[in-house]
């Protein structure tokens, strides 16, 4: 089977590599990887995961083209550009060269696989025994940036952080929890102020991580992970509030503490070790970072809600809802008239296939919406 690189814009030549000029098996090479950002949190067995999509790997490729094998009315090794068939390996190898110059996107295919992407790099010499240009060794490496002829759009809940709104929240909450168990036997009454909101931060953390995990196992669509994911941003805002209010109200009484040691040091007329005082100025220091972790769970919330609102408002998504015995390709076809956007749609979704439940809410982005009707 030939090896297809076809160019989508400028001179859009198609080039065919077939027989001895196919590339050397070992480099032809597919697959990817998952981009991901991974956070182990202290004292804790398990991490948490964001994902950030699939990422195609680079494909490196080489071989070895041959004028003695280019001539001749049946040549063993094929390179044919736009139906021409190259009799010079110098000259395909020019011609391929030229290509990467052009920075032209590329649809490149052998057998089933196809892939699309740029000529990063491409080499050529002389063959290293004959020292003669007749004789050409190649590589060249592909840059993929698509498994389809255009971009799709990427999945909403990466778009506003679901799982980046549970990795900071957990990691805040570490944080809080020293400073909290600090104030045990230090200043018991002060974190008895800090209970409740202390209490209601874990429980956020908590539904966070499950809203992630939900979205990471598939369990939950993507309007189910951006709707909760704004819900959270509100309850974290309010409770980063009560917590910060908490902890400044600690501050202020232990600084009336303080300042009431320092006079009563002074009426003694000298410099005194006081035991009360060296705790109030620990309890005001701790509250003070409270107030501070506080301070950085409402930005949090206010950055994530506003990626949310950015994400939503930029893709106006109209909501649709899958019936009974229907795939996304039955979905697209009924809201959009055809089917063709139904890859698009899966990917905005991040949904790993066509098949969906009954029910389930879909969101059709508003530049599928446009592309469908044009």
């Amino acid at each position: 089977m030939p090896f297809w690189i076809e160019q989508q814009a400028g001179r859009k030549r198609t080039i065919e590599l077939d027989g001895r000029a196919l590339p050397h098996p070992g480099g032809v090479r597919w697959g990817g990887e998952q981009r991901m950002e991974t956070v182990w949190l202290p004292g804790s067995p398990d991490a948490i995961a964001q994902l950030f999509g699939p990422k195609e790997k680079p494909m490196s490729v080489s071989g070895r083209w041959g004028d003695a094998y280019m001539a001749g009315p049946t040549p063993d090794c094929v390179v044919k550009v736009d139906g021409r068939v190259f009799a010079s390996a110098l000259e395909a190898a020019q011609l391929l060269d030229l290509v990467r110059q052009e920075g032209s996107l590329l649809r490149v295919a052998y057998e089933s696989e196809v892939r699309y992407g740029f000529l990063k790099s491409f080499e050529y010499g002389p063959f290293a025994e004959g020292r003669t240009l007749a004789r050409i060794d190649w590589s060249m490496e592909f840059e993929w940036i698509s498994r389809a002829g255009s971009p799709s759009a990427p999945a909403l809940p990466n778009q506003i952080g679901t799982s980046a709104l549970s990795n900071r929240v957990a990691i805040l909450l570490q944080q809080v929890e020293v400073t909290y168990d600090k104030l045990q036997g230090q200043a018991d009454t002060i974190r008895d102020a800090l209970f409740t909101p202390v209490a209601k931060l874990r429980s956020i953390a908590g539904t966070a991580n499950s809203v992630a995990s939900s979205w990471l196992q598939r369990a939950s669509t993507a309007a189910d992970a951006a709707q909760a994911t704004i819900g959270l941003t509100g309850e974290l805002a309010a409770n980063a509030y009560d917590l910060a209010n908490a902890a400044r109200s600690t501050a202020y009484s232990q600084a009336a503490a303080i300042q009431n040691g320092v006079v009563q040091t002074r009426s003694v007329g000298g410099l005194q070790a006081d035991p009360g005082l060296g705790k109030s100025l620990i309890v005001a220091r701790d509250s003070r970072q409270v107030e501070t972790h506080a301070q950085n769970l409402a930005q949090l919330a206010d950055s994530v809600r506003a990626a949310t609102d950015s994400a939503i408002y930029s893709a106006d998504p109209q909501l649709a809802y899958a019936q009974s015995g229907e795939d996304l390709r039955d979905v697209a076809l009924r809201v959009l008239g055809n089917a063709d956007s139904a890859r698009d749609i899966m990917m905005y979704n991040g949904l790993d296939g066509y098949e969906v439940l009954a029910g389930t809410p879909i969101l059709i982005p508003r530049s599928v919406r446009t592309q469908s009707f044009r």
